[in-house]
């Protein structure tokens, strides 16, 4: 027998080189995988950015707007302010050509610094309570508006057309039951009882504009101020006509025809071109 016995193990299999064609294809296959993943959240990104940057530029639009009628409110109230310093005198005459009811040899004799000082408070008067107006309708009143800054323009526009024809309201009806004396000093209580309106109108704008949660307070002590002013001229409208016992018709005709129905009117009509122009 041989010295030594020679035992041949056999060597183990060695792995099958991988195909090169299906390398190629598994890895083309997992690059298309990932360009189609990367490509669908691409779009999905644009599909939910596009609305949000839109109503951003829309809200952005909206403020701006805003605050250009706020500011121009804010510059009005200076202008009055810078005027205030040589009429303080003239203002507490106001507030006698609210109450009194007096003859004048001359109806006038206000000069003409006085008649412009007048007539900025009265701008600055319909200007806020236009802005009152609009948070009460987007506050108490729940009206939701697409564009904000139109219906804010349309208040002020219905809060101005108040202002400029009750006056001619008052003079056409006083001219029919009274002289033209007491009817040109009755239109001039109330010019004179909005310009000092606007004192606090302003005010009370400004807080509910900036101060959402303190708007309420700020609509009621506006309210509040709008009926202390109303309150005397309507006084000096008794002391005017009740100058026999059937003037109590009159009185009552007269608080239905230029007192109510004209607020009535200009709340119907802001909140009905709010919501047409919405």
């Amino acid at each position: 027998m041989p010295d030594s016995i020679t035992h041949h193990i056999p060597a183990a299999p060695r792995p099958a080189a991988a195909r090169p064609d299906s390398a190629a294809r598994a890895d083309s296959i997992a690059r298309a995988d990932s360009a189609a993943a990367a490509s669908t959240l691409r779009k999905g990104i644009m599909i939910v950015d596009s609305p949000s940057r839109t109503e951003a530029a829309r809200r952005q639009g909206t403020d701006t707007v805003q605050s250009v009628i706020i500011s121009s409110l804010i510059v009005l109230f200076c202008v009055v302010g810078l005027r205030c310093k040589s009429n303080s005198r003239y203002l507490k005459g106001l507030l006698r050509e609210m109450t009194e009811v007096r003859e004048r040899n001359n109806m006038f004799d206000d000069t003409v610094r006085e008649s412009a000082f007048l007539l900025l408070l009265n701008a600055l008067s319909a200007g806020s309570l236009g802005v009152l107006l609009f948070r009460t309708l987007s506050g108490p009143c729940g009206m939701v508006f697409p564009a904000p800054w139109i219906a804010m323009t349309v208040c002020i526009g219905c809060t101005s057309a108040y202002t400029l024809v009750m006056p001619a309201l008052y003079r056409g009806f006083g001219s029919i039951f009274t002289s033209g004396q007491l009817s040109a000093q009755w239109v001039r209580g109330f010019v004179a009882g909005m310009g000092l309106l606007s004192l606090v109108a302003f005010p009370c704008a400004l807080l509910a504009e900036f101060s959402p949660e303190a708007s309420t307070a700020a609509l009621v002590i506006a309210a509040i101020c709008f009926m202390a002013v109303k309150i005397p001229f309507i006084c000096r409208a008794f002391r005017i006509f009740m100058t026999e016992s059937s003037s109590w018709v009159l009185i009552l005709y007269y608080l239905c025809t230029l007192e109510i129905v004209p607020l009535i009117i200009t709340f119907v009509a802001a909140c009905g071109l709010c919501a047409s122009f919405s």
